[in-house]
């Protein structure tokens, strides 16, 4: 299981900085003519993520970035039905990225900021170099994390979701593509349209890598009983001859709050 969420993790983590990258360029709205490739081939288009099922023509209407035909109960029924599942999607894929790096983060620095500002430690059964299960449903420890956070949280998300629903519905009506917000603050989004196509694809098939390794990370937890930081020594785990540096080297980190430091020598960059 390790090696999956090796790479799992990897590509979460790679992905978060194009995150929230705004799509400026205007959803493409010619049909990619599905029924002259019927005629061309006189056969039944099937979808080429599930090869054995026909593709579901709604998909045909618009362009859109990491298309592969993947509607094997035809839920997108028209075109308003097909954006709706897309912004869901792209919300889910950018929640999903910064909670897969989120979760590691937690795992490999609560315990030592806890140590080091005399606040409690909210991983479950840390161990003595302060790293422990991230706080789940499967993991348990969530009753231990403040009610004010959880109100802030759920205050936060619903004000949120309210005000992208009455953008999202402007966004199409302006031929958007779903999720463009205009944020894009490091200036980092493209003028070329073909790069632009690049990373919506890069973010939106990042983004489904990371919701499974999520969902990986809450089960792998739960059946094993270990974090995934050490579950996957690849980028997080320490030989044994390691050990005692590494202790040396968090404790100073701990002691100037340096946690910049350490979570670099933890990915081995350093």
């Amino acid at each position: 299981m390790a090696p999956k969420l090796t790479f799992c993790l990897a590509a979460a983590i790679a992905s978060i900085s194009q995150a929230f990258v705004s799509n400026n360029a205007l959803l493409k709205t010619v049909p990619k003519s599905s029924t002259a490739m019927k005629m061309q081939f006189g056969e039944e288009i099937k979808s080429q993520s599930v090869p054995f099922l026909p593709r579901n023509p709604v998909l045909d209407e618009y362009e859109l970035a990491g298309d592969v035909g993947f509607d094997p109960f035809n839920l997108a029924k028209d075109k308003k039905t097909l954006l709706f599942y897309r912004d869901a999607e792209v919300k889910h894929a950018r929640l999903a990225m910064l909670a897969a790096l989120g979760w590691v983060v937690a795992e490999l620095f609560d315990g030592r900021l806890a140590a080091a500002t005399g606040t409690p430690d909210l991983l479950v059964r840390p161990d003595a170099d302060g790293i422990g299960l991230a706080p789940s449903l499967l993991n348990g420890g969530l009753s231990t994390i403040p009610l004010a956070y959880w109100l802030v949280v759920v205050g936060l998300t619903g004000f949120l979701e309210t005000q992208f629903a009455k953008i999202s519905d402007e966004l199409t009506k302006q031929g958007k593509e779903p999720g463009d917000y205009d944020f894009d603050p490091f200036k980092i989004w493209p003028e070329d349209s073909d790069a632009q196509k690049k990373m919506r694809t890069r973010e939106i098939k990042n983004g489904r890598l990371a919701m499974i390794a999520i969902v990986a990370f809450a089960f792998q937890e739960a059946v094993t009983k270990v974090p995934v930081v050490e579950e996957t020594p690849q980028l997080f785990g320490l030989s044994p001859g390691e050990r005692v540096i590494e202790a040396d080297i968090g404790q100073a980190a701990a002691e100037s709050f340096n946690y910049l430091e350490y979570f670099l020598h933890r990915l081995h960059l350093i």
